[in-house]
């Protein structure tokens, strides 16, 4: 059964060493707390369910609970959706409060400023303003994992990217000539990744601007 940091979860993007979740999530059952959720899951209603075999998820919009995840000692546990393991939830269990067969629908909701750079304020759009933040992708699973490569959701403006803070590029796919690639990743290690938001002078004001972006690689088993 995939355990925290064995599958979708372990590669993590972080700021000063903390975890940036892209999602936010409204309900559970009891016993449990939901840590995080998978930007894959995308925005919808879900369905997080105890039965006799365990604790199961079904991403929004998907029809199939994935593997039951005994979690009745209590602990931190993945669970993931039984039509795309990349759309999980990671969640904490409380032995004694979890119950044998319950389900409740989960909320799960796109997370604002959560991945800088920040919304674009009234003010700012009006003058303009260049902004940058410095991440981490952490690989936090126990193997090296490899064929790294990040780029900028299509539907993103303004936004670009960098392996070293000086040369940015607007990769928008994963064969993109300008992807950020790393060969490897090694267990516990980090590489950094610079994010530039410009936005012109005399540009709209939006308070509720989505910073995308994907990611893939190989090596966990």
């Amino acid at each position: 059964m995939p355990m925290p940091a064995t599958h979708g979860d372990a590669l993590r993007i972080q700021q000063s060493s903390a975890d940036l979740l892209s999602m936010k999530t409204v309900g559970t059952l009891a016993g449990i707390v939901v840590l995080c959720a998978a930007a894959r899951n995308g925005p919808g209603l879900g369905f997080l369910e105890s039965t006799p075999d365990g604790i199961t998820w079904t991403a929004p919009g998907s029809s199939t609970p994935g593997q039951p995840q005994d979690a009745w000692a209590g602990g931190t546990f993945l669970i993931e959706d039984g039509e795309d393991a990349s759309k999980w939830l990671r969640v904490q269990t409380y032995a004694g409060y979890l119950p044998t067969s319950s389900a409740q629908q989960i909320t799960i909701l796109d997370a604002y400023n959560a991945l800088g750079p920040t919304d674009v304020s009234a003010a700012n759009a009006s003058a303009g303003i260049t902004e940058t933040n410095q991440y981490q992708l952490k690989n936090v699973s126990a193997n090296t994992i490899t064929s790294v490569l990040l780029w900028i959701d299509a539907a993103v403006i303004d936004i670009s990217v960098s392996q070293d803070g000086t040369n940015y590029y607007t990769p928008t796919s994963n064969v993109d000539a300008h992807v950020m690639s790393w060969a490897s990743i090694a267990s516990g290690a980090t590489v950094t990744l610079w994010v530039k938001r410009i936005i012109p002078s005399s540009s709209t004001f939006d308070p509720s601007i989505l910073n995308l972006f994907q990611y893939q690689w190989n090596g966990i088993n």
